[in-house]
């Protein structure tokens, strides 16, 4: 943890019908995998933008991005791309700070962005009265309102409570998978 430690993203493509132990284990295989050969695909690119003098950048974002709007980015780009996925994490935790909310972007297709902030314990009073110590996490959503409307959202976010109420069904892969885009 210092100032010249390097940054970059880990991205991952979960299958519909993964767990939490199918996420878990991609999830810490491709940060291994940059642990042990930092500098992967997305750091490669970057950095590579990095050497282009500026008004010259300009231009590539442009291009970039008007590429993005009519779906003609190519395909290697939308792989390694932090930008084209269908939800962003972050976590503050190891900054010892609360969560953020995060600004979305113009360029790619994330519409929800969730941060998460460290650890804290709290005083939670118990129905009868008692007093009792718990541990909790905060976390903020970000979300873009132009792909769904607000009954969808907070259908997913009473879903995602149901699944902080009772976590272990993810332990197994859902039931049904309806897909929206054929």
């Amino acid at each position: 943890m210092n100032l010249e430690s390097p940054d970059t993203v880990v991205k991952i493509n979960l299958m519909p019908d993964a767990t939490i132990k199918d996420l878990y284990e991609q999830l810490n295989s491709a940060i291994e995998e940059y642990r042990n050969e930092p500098g992967g695909d997305f750091d490669r690119i970057a950095g590579g933008l990095s050497y282009i003098p500026g008004f010259l950048l300009r231009f590539v974002i442009m291009f970039l991005r008007t590429l993005d709007y009519y779906g003609l980015l190519p395909k290697i780009l939308l792989k390694i791309s932090p930008f084209h996925c269908s939800l962003f994490i972050t976590s503050m935790a190891g900054l010892g700070i609360p969560p953020i909310y995060h600004h979305l972007y113009d360029f790619g297709t994330c519409p929800v962005f969730i941060a998460f902030g460290k650890k804290k314990r709290e005083y939670k009073v118990n129905p009868d009265g008692s007093v009792y110590k718990d541990q909790t996490v905060d976390f903020t959503f970000s979300c873009d309102e132009r792909i769904a409307d607000g009954f969808y959202y907070a259908s997913g976010l009473k879903m995602f409570k149901n699944i902080l109420k009772d976590p272990w069904q993810l332990d197994n892969p859902p039931e049904k998978i309806v897909e929206d885009i054929k």
